[in-house]
C-alpha cells in the first residue's frame, strides 16, 4: 500500500505507507544492529516514540518515483519533522538534505513541508574547521542541526 504525491517539481513520488505496528517492530529490530547507521536511526526513533508526544509516520521509508526509481528515504520522520540521521559528521552528505529542502528538485520529499532536521550521533570536533564549515552551509541551507538526542525533545513535536 502506498500513496503517490506530485511534488513541486512535478514528479510523482510514491510513499509506501507504514502502519504504528510495523514502524514499532522495525525500531525495535534495528536498536541492535551491527550497522551503526541503522541502530543510530532505530535509537533516535525509539528516543522520540519514549520521550516526545511526537507520532513516528515513518521510519526507514524507502519513497522511490512513480517509475519505481529510488528518489531517498526517510530515516525518521513525524508530523511535522523530517529528521535525517547520521552516527557521524563524516557520514553527512550535503547534496542528500536536498530531499527535504529544496522544491525544485525531483528529488524533493517534502510532502507537507516539515522541519527538515539532521541529526548527528557522535560528539562533533568544532576545532575542525571543515566541521564548522560544512554545519554552517546546511543550517544556511535552512536544516536545524542536531548533536545530543536530548535536543530533540524540544524540536520535534
Amino acid at each position: 500500500m502506498f500513496v503517490d504525491y506530485v511534488n513541486e517539481s512535478g514528479t510523482v513520488i510514491r510513499v509506501p505507507k507504514q502502519t504504528s505496528q510495523s514502524i514499532a517492530d522495525s525500531i525495535s529490530k534495528n536498536l541492535d544492529s551491527a550497522d551503526i547507521g541503522v541502530s543510530t536511526e532505530a535509537k533516535v526513533a525509539d528516543f522520540i516514540k519514549n520521550n516526545t508526544d511526537a507520532t513516528i509516520t515513518d521510519f526507514g521509508n524507502k519513497i522511490k518515483s512513480s517509475n519505481g526509481n529510488l528518489l531517498g528515504d526517510i530515516d525518521v520522520a513525524t508530523e511535522n519533522s523530517l529528521i535525517e540521521v547520521k552516527a557521524s559528521i563524516s557520514s553527512v552528505k550535503e547534496k542528500q538534505l536536498y530531499k527535504y529542502i529544496d522544491s525544485t528538485k525531483n528529488t524533493y520529499i517534502n510532502t507537507g513541508n516539515k522541519q527538515a532536521i539532521l541529526y548527528i550521533g557522535e560528539p562533533i570536533d568544532m576545532a575542525n574547521p571543515n566541521n564548522v564549515k560544512l554545519l554552517e552551509r546546511i543550517k544556511d541551507m535552512g536544516v536545524t542541526v542536531v548533536n545530543d538526542i536530548n535536543e530533540l525533545k524540544g524540536m520535534v513535536k
